[in-house]
This record gives structure tokens, sequence and C-alpha cells, in this order.
């Protein structure tokens, strides 16, 4: 327990569990998280600046060959006709708040309901995932 420092505090009312790498103001402001949070909070920054602030590197990236390209891209269209085509699915996002349908064509959001052709198999020699139709 300690003093919390996102709020008067003359008790202390900040618990933190290192084990969990959790942080919870018992106190005034009821604020609470991981350790990003805290850094995030603490200093004013965005998720990225308390990343590396704490250590954090760059993700590296990977270029993507085009038949893998293309392979996502068949993916993500089968996905998206099948959100489309699936009432439950729609209904889904509707209980979740997103109702733009601008949002669900604009990120081609899908519905993986695991229909993805079974004859679909490994591409022999190519990275795990890699899949021919």
């Amino acid at each position: 327990m300690g003093l919390c420092p996102f709020h008067d505090d003359h008790e202390p009312s900040l618990v933190v569990d290192v084990k969990k790498q959790l942080w919870n103001c018992l106190g005034a402001c009821r604020e609470g998280g991981d350790v990003y949070r805290f850094v995030m909070k603490a200093d004013g920054v965005d998720f990225w600046e308390a990343h590396r602030r704490l250590g954090g590197h760059e993700a590296e990236t990977k270029s993507v060959g085009v038949a893998e390209q293309q392979w996502l891209e068949r993916a993500v269209d089968h996905y998206h006709a099948r959100l489309l085509e699936t009432l439950a699915a729609q209904d889904y996002l509707r209980l979740r708040g997103i109702t733009a349908a601008e949002f669900v064509t604009s990120f081609r959001v899908g519905y993986p309901d695991g229909s993805w052709p079974r004859s679909c198999r490994q591409k022999e020699g190519a990275p795990y995932g890699v899949l021919e139709c």
C-alpha cells in the first residue's frame, strides 16, 4: 500500500501486485491497470511511448510474398462475406455497440465460423499457416 500519485492522497490507498504487474487505487480516483496504464497516466504519454519507456522495442516488420497476400485477401473476403450472410453474427456486433455499416465494410470485419474450405491444406515447404486451396 502506498499513496496514490493521481489524486490528493493522505492515507495509503494504492495497491500494487508486483507478481501480476497490476495496480489499483482504492481511494478517490479509483484508477487502476497494468504497468503500461500506470506509465501512460503518470507521464501523460500514449501506449507506444510508454512501451518505449519500459524498454520495449519496435516490432519487426516482415514482408509478405504475393502468394501469401493473395491467400490472406481470399480469407478476408470469405469471412467478411460470412458476416454479411449471418444474422447471428450481425446481432452480436450490434450487442457490442458496433452498429455503423461503414465500420464493417471499411475494415472488412469478418465472422470466422469454421467454414473455410476443407480442401485447403498446408503448402509443402511453406511457412506454417501458408495454405493452398
